[in-house]
């Protein structure tokens, strides 16, 4: 993650053109969470947390969506520059703490009962995590990751080729990326979570690669490029129960955006690999322009402030604290 930790990276692009998260997802996190508490777990005004924390929060996009439903919110991450564009609320407070612990001092153990991630636990380093949070969380806690990989555009899907090249190809940014990418391109689909009753909900599986779509029954529909991994994973999302917990489609997309030819030149500047690309071929900062202007003429769009519709491919994983007492995973569905 050390591109997004550099002093000069710019947290506020990040921020404003990151995709961010459908209101959604907190309901489906809080509807799995009441489900395997033992009595009601709304509280007060309706906020199902007492304490929640967030790690690798980046800008605070997730700490805005759980800061309703909480009554108090930390959100930790290992960059002072992220933090210093984070999203200000009044119950949500910021720290730089690392996720495999120390956490800020003001966080006991066993007091959390809800930890999140999102688009940051390929970062980790993944024993020391999973036991600072089993440490940290209540029984029966809830823990809440957010993956994403790459993004379709609707009715656009040659515009969406091209960026999968832009991404992928060993002579454009795909050397680029920091070790972990590997992990958000399987949207996290071979991890053991060391946790229980897990629930993988997959974004609709009309987000695979174009050359799979009569494999997935989705026709002509209009798809996202994906790598053959992360293929193997979407195969499984057909209600499967496995080692690791079940597989399901999510009922809705969580992740979706409209953003302009402009905006997308200005998010795909925030990828890290294209940080990294940058460093290494100064002469190249117009790489990112070059194919976003090659997306527009083969999908015939003219206009820089045209909206598209963007849908990213995404995993969120829920699943619960070890406790005396196990339960359905299907419970929460």
């Amino acid at each position: 993650m050390s591109a997004f930790s550099d002093q000069d990276f710019n947290s506020a692009s990040y921020s404003a053109y990151r995709p961010t998260y459908d209101r959604s997802v907190i309901r489906q996190v809080t509807t799995y969470h009441a489900a395997h508490q033992i009595t009601d777990a709304t509280s007060r005004q309706g906020r199902h947390f007492s304490l929640a924390v967030d790690l690798a929060t980046g800008t605070g996009q997730m700490c805005e969506l759980v800061s309703p439903v909480s009554d108090r919110v930390y959100g930790l991450d290992i960059s002072a520059t992220m933090i210093k564009s984070a999203v200000q609320l009044p119950n949500v407070q910021y720290s730089v703490s690392p996720a495999e612990g120390p956490w800020d001092a003001a966080i006991a153990p066993g007091s959390v009962d809800l930890v999140t991630i999102a688009q940051g636990a390929h970062w980790f380093k993944r024993p020391q995590a999973w036991h600072q949070i089993q440490r940290m969380l209540k029984p029966r806690g809830t823990l809440a990751i957010v993956g994403y990989s790459f993004v379709s555009f609707g009715g656009k899907p040659r515009a969406a080729e091209l960026l999968w090249k832009l991404a992928t190809a060993s002579t454009l940014l795909g050397p680029f990326w920091e070790q972990g990418r590997e992990y958000v391109e399987t949207l996290l689909g071979d991890w053991h979570i060391p946790f229980d009753n897990v629930v993988r909900l997959y974004s609709p599986p009309g987000l695979v690669a174009p050359s799979h779509r009569q494999q997935h029954g989705q026709g002509n529909k209009t798809t996202v490029p994906a790598s053959s991994m992360c293929l193997e994973g979407l195969k499984r999302i057909h209600s499967a129960q496995t080692a690791n917990g079940w597989y399901l489609p999510a009922p809705e997309s969580y992740m979706r955006k409209t953003l302009t030819p402009r905006e997308i030149v200005l998010y795909l500047q925030t990828w890290s690999s294209y940080k990294r690309f940058c460093h290494v071929h100064p002469g190249r900062q117009g790489i990112v322009r070059e194919y976003v202007e090659m997306m527009m003429e083969v999908e015939g769009c003219h206009a820089w402030d045209e909206p598209w519709e963007t849908d990213w491919n995404h995993v969120l994983i829920l699943a619960t604290n070890p406790a005396e007492t196990r339960e359905e995973s299907l419970q929460a569905i």
